[in-house]
């Protein structure tokens, strides 16, 4: 009866240690997860911040970078115009020399109508021969002002050939050059109408301004109005039709509003501004920041901006995967702890009978010695269960200190199984922090920190996108600054579990140097903690001995003489670099390599490809080139050029325009399979141009690459005009697609046109520019 009733006891203290374990795990629980919301929200702000000032500076940078480009082609424009009118009007001076040879007498003007017909520079120019009365004489209106009449006589009184700058009788303004005629006593004059001309200037640059803006900005949204208020271009499409920013708009009184405040903007000579507006993507009124310039000259205000509600989104997304890394880091130690409860409840239960059985046999042999008048063994009592109990109760700590490391370790190997790069990278950091701090004299326990410091250094990269983290080329300064923030994601994971509390600010500068050219609070060597220094020196080691994208690993003496030259702790580091070499792991598997290359050979496949064609993109074109010039091979390159893409993504839906690339797509790659060749010999270089190489094969080879030209531009001509889905597509006047649709097909030689891949392309860019202009 007594032995069931202690049992029963026993079993009860044991229940009891558990449940209690339990609800103080379940409480803790509850105050890391309160921490950890106050912490990030303070923290947010601070992100959100940051963000908004970097997309501040960008938008900024873009509209001062257009208003650049405006001032650069107004200024060309009004340069050129007065190159080509001087060209022109001595070209028409030859023309009435040689005339004036075949006719020989005054009946020259009843011809001058003949030769002075046509136009020239996009329809704007025109030519006139001016008696030395200033009035005209062939069938073009061409009666001047009597102040610009008056203008051109004095200045015909003393100069054989000059500029004209006025206006018409019918008030056009025109800017022309006189060339003097003397067997006529008359004067020849090109001239320019220059309203006409500016417009045309106007809406080239728009366009461009559209298309350059729908590439390169695709997150931003441009808009151009005039100082009276019509809309030139509203997010990032071209209006230009003479309506008002208020009449395009579907909130009209908040664009009066708007209108109001770019006007301020702009009389102080430019800034930001912050107004509600329809987001294109959603439909909905939201806050957006933009700034605001302007181009006096055009009297053209041109601002730049984005959405509030775009900085939220990424904070949200980072808030998410934080939230969820910290719930797994819990659950683990939840369950871990429990474990733990569990081992030390059941020794407990175990010791408690193991000591009340010997106290039980104490009992009975104190009665015994009473019955027999004996006296205690004493020898037989020593105080030997106590330290038993002791050596248990440090045996489960010990095997839960292992089961706490390998838990450690397998979450570790989790988070970077995203880059087999950075495989084992923490497990390493750790071993060598560990072997640094020994050698440094550091305690034990100091040792074992700065291994779980080495593991959990870089957990804060599960915040990073994986578009970043995992991206095969350079990173943008944006994307670099994203990545920057992988030590403060890492700190507030850390420093909300209280057992890792203390090595929260190793953590979080690891990524610092001496001369304050770390990251993220810049500290100088003697700010930073010496947990810190060892992290930085064990992970800039092995970064250098392990293998990367972009090289491969080095040598331990090799990674300490680079060191040597780092803004690291070299005190530290001249003492530990024995150490470091002796014990540095370099032995990678054979399964390792082999999922480092698979990887590498999907990341480039993923990040060469166009994928709209499926076509390489030009980084492709350019290495198979080199191989040629390496070779000493000659090759031609063949550009096929989409004219005014802008303008047929303007007049007819997406669906449209890529249909015409898609039937270039399948041209070029049959027509190479047709020669030889794979697709991998033809790339998407731009939006609207395409190109591909051949080899020099055969005589006649240039006799052969001309015909190639003109084929390639009527075969797709013709695959244009007969697809019978493209005739569906309409514009509002009811003209299809096909009508618009024009192809430019040029090619350049190397060695004999260009000296290398990079000439080649620049040349054939020249060209489409000038095709373009």
């Amino acid at each position: 009866m007594n032995r069931r009733r202690s049992i029963s006891l026993s079993f009860i203290i044991a229940l009891f240690v558990l449940l209690y374990g339990t609800l103080a795990l379940i409480v803790l629980e509850v105050v890391l997860h309160k921490s950890l919301s106050d912490a990030f929200i303070k923290n947010s702000k601070v992100i959100r911040n940051n963000y908004i000032n970097l997309r501040k500076k960008e938008v900024k940078g873009s509209v001062l970078k257009t208003i650049e480009f405006i001032a650069t082609q107004y200024s060309y424009s009004r340069y050129r115009v007065r190159e080509v009118i001087r060209k022109e009007a001595f070209n028409q001076k030859e023309r009435v020399d040689d005339l004036l040879k075949l006719l020989g007498d005054r009946d020259f003007f009843k011809y001058v109508k003949l030769f002075t017909e046509g136009s020239f520079l996009y329809d704007c120019g025109k030519f006139a021969v001016l008696v030395e009365t200033g009035n005209y004489i062939n069938e073009y209106n061409i009666t001047l002002t009597e102040e610009t009449r008056k203008t051109f006589m004095l200045k015909a009184d003393t100069e054989d050939e000059f500029f004209v700058d006025g206006k018409m009788a019918n008030g056009n303004k025109f800017v022309g050059y006189a060339v003097f005629l003397p067997e006529l006593n008359a004067y020849i004059m090109a001239y320019v109408n220059l309203d006409r001309y500016n417009r045309w200037v106007k809406n080239s640059v728009i366009f461009n301004i559209e298309k350059t803006n729908g590439v390169v900005n695709e997150n931003n949204y441009i808009f151009i109005n005039t100082m009276d208020g019509e809309a030139i271009i509203t997010n990032n499409k071209v209006i230009n039709d003479g309506r008002k920013l208020w009449q395009v708009s579907k909130v009209p009184k908040k664009a009066k509003e708007v209108f109001k405040k770019e006007l301020k903007a702009c009389e102080k000579g430019g800034g930001f501004i912050e107004y509600s507006w329809i987001e294109p993507k959603t439909g909905k009124v939201e806050r957006k920041i933009s700034y605001i310039g302007c181009f006096a000259d055009w009297g053209w205000i041109i601002g730049e901006g984005f959405y509030i509600d775009e900085a939220n989104a990424v904070i949200g997304n980072i808030n998410n995967r934080l939230k969820q890394s910290i719930i797994t880091v819990e659950r683990g130690f939840f369950v871990l702890l429990i474990i733990g409860i569990i081992i030390v409840a059941g020794i407990a239960w175990v010791s408690f009978n193991i000591t009340k059985r010997k106290i039980e046999n104490l009992l009975h042999e104190i009665e015994d010695a009473f019955k027999n008048n004996s006296i205690l063994n004493q020898e037989k009592y020593k105080i030997k269960e106590i330290e038993k109990f002791t050596r248990y109760i440090n045996l489960a700590l010990l095997k839960f200190r292992d089961y706490e490391n390998e838990f450690l370790e397998a979450f570790i190997k989790a988070t970077e199984a995203r880059d087999p790069y950075t495989k084992g990278h923490s497990q390493r950091v750790a071993f060598y922090s560990k072997i640094i701090a020994k050698k440094l004299g550091m305690s034990e326990s100091k040792q074992e920190e700065l291994y779980r410091a080495g593991l959990l250094h870089d957990i804060g990269k599960i915040g990073v996108p994986d578009n970043i983290l995992l991206k095969p080329g350079r990173l943008t300064k944006n994307e670099y600054k994203i990545i920057q923030y992988h030590p403060i994601f890492s700190y507030q994971i850390v420093a909300n579990i209280s057992r890792f509390k203390e090595m929260a600010n190793y953590i979080k500068h690891h990524h610092e140097r001496c001369d304050g050219s770390g990251y993220p609070d810049g500290l100088k060597c003697d700010e930073i903690e010496i947990e810190a220094k060892i992290l930085a020196i064990a992970d800039v080691f092995d970064a250098l001995t392990s293998k990367r994208p972009y090289r491969d690993k080095l040598s331990p003496e090799k990674a300490i003489e680079i060191m040597k030259k780092e803004k690291l702790d070299q005190d530290i580091l001249s003492k530990v670099e024995n150490e470091l070499i002796e014990n540095c792991i370099l032995e990678e598997t054979k399964e390792v390599d082999a999922e480092i290359e698979e990887v590498d050979r999907i990341r480039n496949e993923i990040f060469d490809i166009d994928y709209k064609t499926g076509l390489k993109r030009r980084r492709v074109l350019i290495e198979k080139a080199k191989q040629f010039q390496s070779n000493n091979e000659p090759f031609a390159m063949f550009m096929i050029y989409l004219r005014d893409m802008a303008f047929l993504n303007y007049e007819f839906p997406p669906d449209a325009v890529d249909k015409v690339i898609y039937l270039i797509t399948e041209y070029i790659v049959k027509t190479l399979e047709e020669m030889g060749y794979s697709e991998e010999y033809a790339s998407r270089a731009y939006e609207d141009a395409f190109l591909f190489i051949v080899r020099q094969e055969g005589e006649k080879w240039f006799n052969r690459l001309e015909k190639l030209k003109d084929a390639i531009e009527k075969d797709i001509k013709k695959i244009v005009e007969d697809n019978s889905e493209l005739k569906s597509f309409v514009d509002e006047r009811n003209e299809s697609i096909v009508h618009f649709v024009k192809i430019e097909v040029s090619y350049l030689t190397y060695p004999y046109e260009a000296k290398s891949f990079e000439d080649a392309l620049y040349l054939l860019l020249l060209k489409r520019r000038k095709s373009v202009v």
